[in-house]
Order: C-alpha cells, then sequence, then structure tokens
C-alpha cells in the first residue's frame, strides 16, 4: 500500500492524474492488475 501526503489545496487537483501515473507504475513494474489501486490520498490542511 502506498500512502501520499499532501497538502490539500495542492494535492486535490491533481489527484486522479497522479492516481494514474502511480497505477501505470505499479502495473508494469510490479504486475498490479487494472482493477487494483493500492495507494491512498491523505490531504492535510497547511496547519
Amino acid at each position: 500500500m502506498i500512502v501520499i501526503y499532501g497538502i490539500k489545496e495542492n494535492l486535490n487537483p491533481i489527484k486522479s492524474q497522479l492516481s494514474d501515473v502511480i497505477h501505470n507504475s505499479m502495473k508494469s513494474v510490479l504486475g498490479m492488475p487494472e482493477d487494483k489501486r493500492a495507494h491512498r490520498f491523505i490531504p492535510l490542511d497547511k496547519s
């Protein structure tokens, strides 16, 4: 499982694109199945 932490104002706008990049990398390198996304995003407040 990969956990991505980021400031929500920066993370939320790119979350979908970043998810696709991570998933495609995991599929090609680790052989993950197409329907399994083993990562989670944790958006945080600046404080």
